[in-house]
């Protein structure tokens, strides 16, 4: 008897059109809006970049490499980051994997990340490039250390 009172009285109070619909649907469309909509109005246009680093013809096995917008106003963009290979090769991620690096002039940069190995070359100093709208390729080509 309890039991069939305690039925009807949730069958009333939580599955009763009205009452179901929003305490089931509103929170169901609150996640949906917040994982569905980001704001993507922040990020700046961005183009595909890969590219090949070598030091002394052979590629460069180990490390990362850095393209920082260079300012243009009030904000230049985030780096663009991309892990060197075992064969030199690169692919940069801004934003997301591979979406490669905002368009315009970029200072480069190069680290070893792993604090027990050095970079066999550097880059001339002030080194730039600039990043097309498309797709891009860079070779990138150390010069040796004094």
């Amino acid at each position: 008897m309890l039991a069939m009172q305690i039925s009807r009285f949730v069958e009333k109070r939580f599955f009763s059109s009205t009452v179901f619909s929003f305490r089931v649907f509103a929170p169901l469309a609150i996640a949906i809006g917040l994982v569905g909509c980001g704001d993507t109005s922040y990020q700046k246009t961005t183009a595909k970049v890969t590219g090949k680093v070598t030091t002394g013809g052979q590629p460069l096995t180990f490390g990362e490499i850095i393209f920082s917008p260079l300012a243009t106003g009030t904000d230049s963009g985030k780096a663009a980051i991309g892990s060197i290979g075992e064969d030199g090769t690169f692919t940069l991620s801004t934003y997301v994997a591979g979406d490669g690096a905002i368009v315009g002039k970029h200072k480069i940069s190069l680290s070893a990340v792993d604090p027990a190995k050095t970079l066999p070359g550097k880059l001339p100093k002030d080194f730039q490039l600039e990043v097309q709208p498309g797709s891009n390729t860079f070779e990138i080509s150390l010069e040796p250390l004094k």
